[in-house]
């Protein structure tokens, strides 16, 4: 009898044990399957942005979304391979280099600052720039949002010759001009 209650006791005990693990194997199961789900809606989300995304960790450049890739003509694997600094023009101080060590340090930094980035061939693209400061385990890193300003600097460049022609015109003829506002009460402007 004693052997019987002995055994009948190290079974339960066994299958109180089985229980937890199959109970806990079945939590991390859903776990990882959670994360994996999370990690990939927030690839699809980087990847479907408008802008460019770099994920810069100590300095090299960690991840970057195809937005990125195709604004410096380099794939994900020439750029993983380089540092932020081998994205920056040479010769001078720049901006970014600045920005990110500010932001990366936890000061205060401005929202954006415009700055420059080189492609593939060492052309200089002019870009919008946001940094936020993040961390992956125990590596400090930044995400930077990188926007492409060139065309809406030619287009300031081509509004202020208008803006000079008009000022131009205006002085040279004999008509009177004005500027107001638009609607219904108008404000005279000029």
């Amino acid at each position: 009898r004693a052997s019987l209650i002995i055994v009948a006791l190290v079974f339960l005990i066994l299958a109180f044990v089985a229980f937890q693990s199959l109970r806990s194997e079945r939590q991390r199961s859903e776990a990882e399957s959670a994360l994996r789900d999370s990690h990939e809606r927030y690839r699809a989300l980087v990847e479907a942005s408008t802008e460019g995304t770099l994920l810069v960790l100590d300095g090299q450049c960690a991840y970057s979304n195809p937005t990125m890739q195709e604004m410096l003509g380099r794939g994900p694997e020439s750029l993983s391979t380089l540092a932020l600094s081998d994205l920056l023009p040479d010769g001078r101080t720049d901006p970014v280099v600045a920005y990110v060590r500010d932001v990366e340090a936890g000061k205060d930094a401005p929202a954006q600052v415009e700055g420059q980035m080189v492609d593939v061939d060492g052309t200089p693209i002019e870009m919008l720039l946001s940094a936020s400061r993040m961390a992956i385990g125990e590596r400090l890193g930044v995400i930077l949002i990188a926007r492409d300003i060139r065309r809406t600097k030619e287009v300031e460049a081509e509004l202020g010759k208008t803006r000079e022609r008009y000022k131009a015109l205006r002085a040279t003829i004999d008509v009177g001009v004005f500027r107001t506002t638009a609607g219904r009460r108008g404000r005279m402007v000029e």
